[in-house]
This record gives C-alpha cells, structure tokens and sequence, in this order.
C-alpha cells in the first residue's frame, strides 16, 4: 500500500517514516530525484540521510572511498556513475522506496513510478503541431505557476536562456499577485547572457538583480561551494551558480526558481541533433532528414561540426579505448593517475529522440540537479525547478513526437511554439545556447598561481601523483586545456578530501 501513497505524492519531497511499533522503516524520494536519500547498511548499522557526507562524518564503517569513481572523475570529469564517491553509501534511485526492518536489520528497494514515454517514430505532422504546442502551453503555466501560487514575493535565477525566461515570463503573466525579482550572475570577461536576461527584464519589468562574479568570489568561496555539494566540482558555474543563490538568500528569499529540466524534456542540447538525424535516417524519413540538413543554422551547427562529430564516434568505437583516448587527449593524467579501471559507455541503443530524452530526464537529470539543490540547502533554501518536477508535464511532453522536438533545425521546437505570444520573439527564437555561461578559460588562467600553490603543497596522494604535475605545469598549463581541466578536478579532488 505504501507505493501507493507515494505515487500520488507530487513536487520536489523526500519521507522518512518510522514505526516503531512493527519495527519498520519506510523512505522514498521524489519522482524524478529532486530530493534525494542516501543510505548505507550492514549486518547491524542502516543509516540513511539527505547527504552522503552526513552518513561519512557519522558512521564509521561507511568511511571507505570509491577509488574507481574518483579516477573516472579525475580522468574525465564524470561523476554521474557515482555522485558522492563513498564507496558503501548509496543513492535511493528516484521513483523508488525501500523498507527496512529494524529488527533483522533486512531492507528490500523497489519502485513506486515509472514514467512512460511514447516511442514514435512519425514524420513532422503540421496539423498536428498546434494541438501539441496549444496543451504543452498549458502544462508549462500550470507547472510554473504552481511553483508560485499564494507566495507574496518570489525569486528567479534568470541567465537569458529560454526556459529561465519561460518561468520569469509567466509567472509576471498568471502570477501578478507575486513580487518578482530575478537574479543573473554576469561576469566581467564577456558579460556572458545579461543582454538576452536584460530583454526579458524590459518586457517583464520585474526587479532585477545583476551579480557580478569574478576571481576573487571564487578564490574565496570555492571551498564553501565544495563543501555544500559533498563532492568535488565539475566546473566553475557551479561557484557562479552558489553565489546567486547566495544573493537570493541575502535579499530574504528563502526559495529560488531556474529553468533545469526543459533541454531533456524537449531536446535542448545540441548532442542530440545527431542521434535525431540518425533516426530519420533509420526510418527513411528522407524528407524530414533533408530538411534538417538545410536547416542547421538554426541550431547554430555547420556541415562540419556534423562531419566531426561522426568521424569522432567512428573513431572512438572502433579504435579509441578509453586507455587509448585518455593517452591521446591527456597523456600527463594518465601518467598522474594510471587508472586500473576507466568507466566506458554501454549504453544500449536507442533509435527514436525520446529515447534518448527519457534517459537524459529519468537518469542523467537527477545529477545535474543536485548542482542547484545542495547549494540552496547550505543556506536553507529550497531551489524550484518546475521543468524538472512536474509529473503531469513530463507524462505529456514525453507523449509528444520526436519530430516535433526538433524541426527545421531548432531544438526545443515544440516548446517554442508554445511560448509564442509569451516570451518576446528575439529571445524566443534566439539560435545561441550558452546555458549558464562562465568564461572558463580566462577565469583558469587568472587562477594558476592560485591552483599551483594549493597542489604543490601534496607530493603524494593515495591517487593521483602531484610530481609530474607540477613537473609539466610550466609547459602545459597555458598552452592545453585538457591540462588546465585536469588541474581543476585535482585541486577539487584534493580541497574535498582532506577536509572530509
């Protein structure tokens, strides 16, 4: 019965329930790994919490390191496989539940929600087009609008992008009892997105808050964002990322809104291109293909980037192992870390767009959205994201065609229909996604000294070998970005380890 009365639980939520008359424990997550749990057990311990590091600092036999997943990170800069790098701590997988019997100190895990998808494999319908945009415009201001109702003021994290601007455009329409402030971090390099965040300000006229990031924020904070993910950083957006929320929570907001979840729902990233173009190919949908080809200005891709990207599939299945590639790419951390193991993709192959959309949301996104999640937590905030959470939008935007995701080279093609008349045209149909953009490459160099002084101070790690970092630091460092990546993960890795 209990699966039950999860299923008809919604939003972002994570129970713990303990009765202790029938010795029983109960736990469960949200639908799509909002709010996650951790857990770990033995023959006489179960401990199970929101973070894996309050399991760590607190249970002594779950203090053991997941080597492997902590060379996969280092070499590659993945840590989707294992989100927290402890090697006996588990993540309670989303749409799931377990049970544990306190008594035998037995638990059993299943699912309470499997989301259902529709596979299809048609051509671009435009009469079926309107149908689609007109209900999918429906489900989008319901969803946002819930993450608003009955709230006095509210905050916005607005980086110019489409789904960001969808949430401040239609809160500011269907939420006018709401005081809206959107908070976009801009940097002093290129400004990175203000302009197209600014667009959205002057149709809205909601207030507005522009934070600047620079070298010094992120020399200072660095360790307190690391400390608020449990986990070493995967890029430096994340600090960017921590200090507007950071801002929200200075301005009295204690919950703050961001657009994560729409580029899986809708195809938003440009990877997905190809895999669509593959499945026209497959189902003889010359038309739709052709169409596509002429079209790829719209996604802001050249013939060659398509030409590349295949050359380098080509490459990577047939002779590129991941020992080969990581040799080639990034000899020195090889030489740093001679990994006994190197995580590879097995994924099953999949024909249809959705499929792969279904993977990115059910799968990849609960990753990506802890980034937002565990920074808010830190200051007891709660991060909203209503493309990321909302069951009844995702049962239907998975019911909509592949074909009407991309067309004509836009991605996130249906959603677009749908907020015609809401967002204004020029952000609406803008052909550049830089997402939440940081100038990655500027903010490195400015920060060498600062890495260089921290490394140095380690000569040997469990790990990684610092020697032949700091040997090729002179050489490589300004000149190759694999290197500068890699320096990044390894100053990371070891501000997280040694303050565990």
């Amino acid at each position: 019965m209990q699966e039950k009365a999860y299923a008809q639980l919604k939003g972002a939520w994570s129970i713990i329930i303990v009765d202790k008359k029938r010795g029983l424990l109960s736990a469960a997550g949200d639908q799509f790994g909002h709010h996650q749990l951790y857990y770990f057990a033995d023959k006489h311990t179960f401990a199970i919490a929101s973070t894996p590091q309050a399991i760590y600092q607190k249970v002594i036999e779950s203090q053991n390191l997941d080597i492997l997943a902590i060379q996969d990170y280092l070499c590659w800069g993945n840590s989707s496989q294992n989100q927290h790098f402890y090697a006996d701590i588990e993540m309670l997988t989303p749409s799931s539940f377990l049970t544990y019997n306190i008594n035998s100190h037995t638990f059993v895990s299943d699912k309470y929600y499997i989301l259902s998808f529709k596979a299809c494999t048609a051509a671009y319908n435009e009469y079926e087009e309107p149908y689609f945009a007109d209900n999918l415009r429906l489900h989008i201001i319901d969803s946002i609008k819930a993450a608003f109702a009955d709230k006095e003021k509210a905050a916005i994290g607005l980086s110019g992008g489409l789904d960001s601007s969808a949430i401040a455009c239609v809160a500011h329409r269907f939420c006018p009892d709401t005081q809206l402030t959107a908070f976009t971090m801009f940097n002093e390099e290129d400004g990175g997105e203000t302009m197209w965040a600014e667009k959205i300000i002057q149709q809205t006229n909601i207030q507005w808050v522009k934070i600047p990031c620079n070298i010094e924020y992120i020399k200072q904070n660095i360790q307190k964002t690391i400390a608020a993910q449990g986990i070493p950083l995967l890029s430096l957006s994340t600090v960017a990322q921590y200090q507007v929320i950071e801002c929200a929570y200075q301005a009295g907001f204690t919950e703050i809104t961001d657009g994560q979840g729409a580029d899986e729902l809708f195809g938003g990233y440009a990877m997905f291109f190809l895999p669509f173009l593959r499945f026209l190919r497959s189902q003889w949908l010359i038309k739709d293909y052709l169409q596509e080809l002429f079209h790829l200005y719209n996604a802001n891709i050249t013939w060659k980037t398509i030409f590349l990207w295949k050359m380098k599939g080509i490459a990577k299945k047939y002779y590129y192992t991941p020992i080969r590639l990581l040799k080639a790419i990034n000899p020195i951390a090889y030489q740093c870390i001679k990994p006994e193991v190197i995580t590879t993709n097995c994924a099953i192959p999949k024909v249809v767009l959705n499929e792969y959309l279904y993977e990115q949301y059910t799968q990849t996104l609960p990753h990506i959205t802890r980034w937002g999640a565990f920074s808010a937590a830190s200051f007891g905030m709660e991060c909203l994201m209503p493309f990321s959470y909302s069951i009844d939008l995702a049962e239907y935007a998975f019911q909509i065609p592949s074909t009407q995701k991309i067309h004509k080279g836009w991605n996130k093609y249906i959603m677009r229909k749908a907020m015609v008349g809401i967002i204004n045209d020029e952000v609406l149909w803008r052909k550049g996604k830089m997402g939440f953009h940081i100038p990655e490459q500027q903010w490195y160099n400015q920060l060498e000294t600062f890495f260089k002084t921290y490394i140095k101070q380690f000569h040997s790690d469990d790990i990684v070998d610092i020697a032949p970092i700091i040997q090729h630091w002179d050489t490589e460092y300004q000149k190759n970005i694999h290197f500068r990546r890699f320096v990044f993960r390894v100053y990371c890795y070891l501000l997280w380890k040694n303050n565990l």
